[in-house]
């Protein structure tokens, strides 16, 4: 192999490698605080580590979130199709988004 093939995939490799880096700490990494907004206004910020069920009323109806084991998910709501009840749980290894549209509530995962 001649030596400008061998700087070529040296240069790949280290490029990949940097790419990498960079991305592990753009990406957003998961947290433990939950939060809750209601018609675009928070509602309540909630430790992710703290065992609780969250009664959330508001004029729209009526939700329980429950918190347990380090996971956030709907236990309850009085919304027609039930579709955020069915969401999977947040948890700081999984996490994303659970939304209620007829009650317009966003729970989600922020940072510390």
């Amino acid at each position: 192999m001649s030596r400008k093939k061998e700087w070529i995939i040296i240069g790949a490799v280290v490029l990949v490698a940097l790419i990498t880096i960079v991305l592990m700490i753009c990406i957003p990494k998961g947290g433990t605080k939950i939060v809750v907004s209601c018609g675009g206004q928070l509602y309540g910020v909630y430790d992710l580590e703290k065992d609780q069920t969250i009664p959330i009323e508001t004029k729209e109806g009526k939700n329980t979130l429950k918190i347990e084991g380090g996971k956030a998910w709907m236990l309850e709501a009085d919304c027609p199709d039930q579709i955020c009840t069915l969401m999977y749980p947040l948890a700081e290894d999984a996490p994303g988004i659970i939304v209620c549209l007829p009650h317009e509530l966003i729970v989600e995962i922020r940072e510390k």
